[in-house]
């Protein structure tokens, strides 16, 4: 488990792992409640699944937008549902689907 704050290190972190046959899963969330910041974590977090995905290396079915400290707008839903990206609301959901992958 590794947490990153910059979206560039998380995505060279979850290359890095990837390549070394390590990542399990890439669990994207943000927010912590703060109001002001629910716009530029969710404009980050599409980003950054978006430039994880550009090369197709990171499998969609281990990727997870923890949604439950931030608002997560209904566009950003649905471009991660069409992306077929999980949403998770809340931690027992998170921990459930993490648990669940081999």
């Amino acid at each position: 488990c590794k947490r990153c704050v910059d979206p560039k290190k998380a995505i060279g972190y979850a290359h890095s792992l990837l390549k070394s046959k390590r990542l399990r899963c890439v669990l994207i969330g943000g927010g912590e409640g703060n109001k002001a910041l629910s716009k530029a974590v969710s404009t980050s977090m599409m980003g950054c699944f978006s430039k994880l995905r550009k090369k197709k290396e990171i499998p969609v079915e281990r990727t997870c937008l923890y949604g439950g400290n931030t608002v997560i707008p209904e566009e950003m839903r649905m471009k991660l549902w069409k992306a077929q990206t999980l949403i998770c609301e809340n931690s027992t959901s998170a921990f459930s689907w993490v648990s669940s992958i081999p």
